[in-house]
């Protein structure tokens, strides 16, 4: 109970001192029923915009496009999710485009967990809820990050790339390389050492850390979600 407490007060003064540095720098946040957005306006026309791991309601780009007008590129694997993502094409008309892949370290055909009771299954299967919930488990294909820019016709930059991809992100960044990193110009991560037992928050620091080493500076108010952005 006093280190939940401990816990809960360690959040509160790092929100605080985050907002400080938010203002300072001009992070703008995007809240929504479930989720927390963080980015920096500095998009034009022709930024580029892509969504891994975007789940059925894609409320980051859909905040994007209503925000920004700007074309957001939607990825994720789960089969669930693909009728409503494809009436999100027709609703916005060539601002959105979704593509039924995962992203991970390499390119090959891998396993899907699909969850039946949460909007998240993983490729991961120690993932919370693919170990408590009623799963599907499926082939699907998987890109690695600069396999998904060759093909989505963005290997000149990506003004802003989330990754939202319930554990995958940790191989997925010890294989990315530094050619493919300075492509980006921001990254959104949320890291999900709370949700798989085989990461915690030491792993969440090294990824970080080797974000930071490619050239990038990193924001977050909880430790769980960062921008990542070049000066």
């Amino acid at each position: 109970m006093i280190g939940k407490i401990i816990n809960r007060i360690k959040l509160f003064f790092l929100r605080l001192k985050g907002k400080l540095t938010a203002k300072r720098i001009g992070i703008k946040e995007y809240k929504n029923y479930s989720n927390s957005f963080i980015l920096l306006d500095r998009f034009d026309k022709d930024s580029v915009i892509i969504d891994v791991g975007c789940a059925e309601d894609a409320d980051f780009s859909q905040t994007i496009i209503n925000e920004y007008n700007l074309k957001c590129i939607a990825v994720d694997p789960t089969k669930k999710h693909s009728s409503a993502l494809m009436e999100l094409e027709k609703k916005y008309n060539g601002l959105f485009q979704y593509n039924q892949l995962a992203v991970g370290p390499k390119n090959e055909i891998v396993k899907f967990h699909e969850s039946k009771d949460n909007q998240s299954g993983s490729l991961l299967k120690n993932h919370v809820n693919v170990q408590k919930d009623s799963i599907e488990e499926y082939e699907v294909e998987c890109v690695t990050l600069s396999g998904l820019f060759d093909r989505l016709g963005v290997s000149s930059g990506v003004s802003l790339l989330k990754l939202d991809i319930e554990g995958a992100e940790y191989e997925l960044i010890k294989s990315v390389g530094n050619e493919t990193l300075q492509k980006i110009d921001q990254i959104f991560i949320e890291f999900h050492h709370h949700a798989v037992p085989d990461y915690d928050i030491s792993d969440t620091r090294n990824m970080v850390e080797k974000i930071e080493n490619a050239g990038f500076r990193s924001f977050t108010f909880d430790n769980h979600n960062y921008l990542f952005y070049k000066d």
